[in-house]
């Protein structure tokens, strides 16, 4: 049996990322309605790259672009009150977001910082009138009842980074991040299937009940968890090898992606294979060893080569240039290269390949 024509039509849509009404639900949701964001991902990839091509080394005319551009389509699409798929999606006020990630960017590398203790503050106050607007005001503006507090939360929470250590918490924690889109995306499935199948086992069994709600959120981050390791990270992985991109502009990457990544504007990072322990020291070796300390601008995980199974950047007593790249630094799915602030010797790797790193880190030694 062929499906009808306007369900084909927004399952076409959907596959590519496209806006197209929904051929059951009023408005301009993909079939798989958690992916609706990806949709403004892809608008906000295509229009960064597009001035990434225009504009290449000018990084404030780059965003420049990629903020005009995003508030131009926007504004004619709210002014022309149409009905069209497209008209709705780029009418959308969440797509303002985007411009606010960027100003978070520019905050940071501007060197603005919070104190620790306002910043954990503000973190929690933000979430806090999130939560509070979404319950009391749920028609106000998404740009401003969930933008504007996103984006003070995140520059609170990038404040507090220093403060996070190395723990089997923490990493359980960051690998849960890692995981948060693919949970995302899968867990309306497993949520359906948990109102459907366990009350046949548990009679009066409610997914609504406060039990309910906890077995869904444990399982919810379990099959998150088993689809980032075992189809996101894999085709993530297979993907970042086949794509090859110019890194000259250090950050852009991580600044695309999202404010998170943004924060550490040091050299970029990748992804793995692994050195003997005689190349790893303490931060105490850091102090030992005369050379420059190339550190971590971030909280992530370490890796020595760009692949699995492939040569790695550096190895003690081999040379580097200014601008090579030393190591990759993975953080939430996002790669960044880690470069040689100077040219050099490689003296000490301070670091394993696939071990969790701290902001601030050591990583290696060039003399």
């Amino acid at each position: 049996m062929f499906l009808p024509a306007p369900a084909l039509k927004a399952l076409s849509a959907s596959f590519l990322f496209l806006p197209a009404k929904h051929p059951v639900l009023a408005g301009f949701w993909p079939v798989v309605i958690p992916g609706w964001s990806l949709n403004y991902e892809m608008l906000f990839y295509a229009v960064s790259a597009l001035a990434l091509w225009r504009f290449r080394r000018h990084v404030s005319y780059i965003f420049a672009a990629i903020t005009l551009t995003l508030a131009t389509l926007f504004l004619i699409s709210s002014v022309a009150h149409s009905n069209r798929a497209i008209a709705e999606f780029l009418a959308y006020d969440r797509l303002l977001e985007f411009p606010l990630g960027i100003a978070v960017w520019f905050v940071w590398r501007k060197g603005v910082r919070i104190p620790v203790a306002i910043a954990a503050f503000g973190a929690v106050a933000m979430y806090v009138l999130m939560t509070c607007i979404e319950r009391m005001w749920p028609n106000l503006s998404p740009v401003v009842g969930n933008g504007v507090p996103t984006t003070l939360l995140l520059l609170s929470t990038l404040n507090l980074e220093s403060l996070v250590v190395d723990s089997a918490l923490t990493r359980g924690l960051l690998y849960l991040g890692d995981a948060s889109y693919a949970t995302y995306l899968s867990h309306p499935f497993v949520v359906e299937g948990l109102r459907k199948l366990v009350p046949k086992v548990v009679h009066g069994f409610d997914v609504r009940s406060p039990v309910g709600v906890i077995l869904a959120i444990v399982v919810s981050s379990a099959v998150g968890c088993l689809v980032y390791r075992y189809i996101d990270k894999p085709l993530h992985r297979a993907l970042a090898r086949r794509i090859k991109v110019k890194r000259e502009a250090p950050g852009m990457i991580a600044a695309a992606a999202g404010p998170a990544f943004a924060a550490p504007m040091a050299p970029a990072l990748t992804a793995p294979p692994m050195h003997g322990k005689e190349d790893i020291g303490s931060d105490a070796a850091a102090d030992e060893i005369s050379g420059t300390t190339v550190k971590s601008p971030m909280v992530g995980t370490a890796f020595m080569s760009p692949e699995p199974n492939a040569a790695a950047f550096i190895e003690v007593g081999k040379p580097v240039k200014a601008g090579d790249t030393l190591l990759i630094v993975e953080a939430m799915k996002v790669m960044n290269p880690i470069t040689a602030p100077e040219g050099g010797v490689v003296k000490k790797i301070m670091v394993a390949d696939a071990q969790p790193v701290e902001f601030d880190q050591p990583l290696v030694i060039i003399g």
